[in-house]
């Protein structure tokens, strides 16, 4: 794809099987995870294109061909590095837990995103299926916009 020798399809039992180990130890590292495969996702299109527009949009088409859920773009200002995104049927979420899940997703946007707008954003998931929520509702922004007094902010990124 892309001309890309190795792009992989994982069956959804080894992803959870991942994604539940990264949790027991440090969701940050998935995140972290999450963001090298968005950065990677931007590279792999810019071959094709240099509009940041049409970056964006394969992006996102093959983000939801992967299976990860349905992403929607509900609010987008790539000019200023931020997006709101909701995701149904997330394939993260599936776990069920106390916490949010979808850490990896949140790196793949945030590396994505950081890249087509070449600002400092991160990404947190402020809703999400894995705890009750209708969708998993995911905002990236600017590093320095977040409030590092957020309960979301200090469990998701850290600050």
């Amino acid at each position: 794809m892309f001309g890309h020798p190795s792009l992989m399809i994982i069956p959804e039992e080894a992803f959870l099987s991942l994604q539940e180990e990264f949790l027991k130890i440090d969701s940050l590292r998935l995140y972290k995870v999450g963001k090298k495969a968005g950065e990677e996702l931007y590279e792999l299109i810019a071959h094709y294109t240099v509009n940041p527009n049409r970056i964006f949009a394969l992006g996102i088409d093959l983000i939801n061909f992967s299976g990860f859920g349905k992403l929607r773009v509900i609010n987008k200002r790539l000019d200023e590095g931020r997006v709101i995104f909701h995701m149904e049927d997330s394939i993260a979420a599936k776990i069920k837990t106390n916490e949010h899940a979808c850490h990896y997703m949140r790196g793949v946007l945030a590396g994505f995103i950081g890249r087509i707008t070449r600002k400092d954003v991160e990404c947190t998931e402020e809703q999400c299926m894995a705890i009750g929520n209708r969708v998993c509702e995911f905002m990236v922004k600017e590093r320095n916009e977040f409030n590092p007094n957020s309960e979301i902010v200090r469990k998701q990124l850290k600050f």
